[in-house]
């Protein structure tokens, strides 16, 4: 026999999940990735490490659509994380 979520069940989504909901919603729709990683960072005060939660959200948010829709720009990345970037910008 299936098990059917309550209502109760469904509405406890976490603060992550609706951030991760939200982070994916607004790259989709073309929002500036440096923009959302502020406006996330000053909306999750609450967490020890805003501004690092908010960066690896928008990366990894990126970097799954990316993989899924095929940007063409490839995924974005705060740091400029490729070993190829870091090795070049010195």
């Amino acid at each position: 026999m299936p098990q059917h979520r309550t209502q109760n069940a469904t509405s406890k989504r976490t603060n992550s999940a609706d951030d991760w909901a939200w982070v994916l919603h607004e790259l989709a729709n073309g929002k500036d990735p440096k923009k959302l990683t502020r406006s996330l960072a000053s909306r999750r005060a609450d967490n020890p490490r805003p501004l690092f939660y908010a960066r690896r959200t928008v990366d990894l948010a990126s970097a799954r659509l990316w993989l899924i829709q095929g940007y063409p720009d490839g995924p974005h990345c705060h740091d400029a994380c490729s070993p190829m970037a870091q090795r070049d910008s010195g």
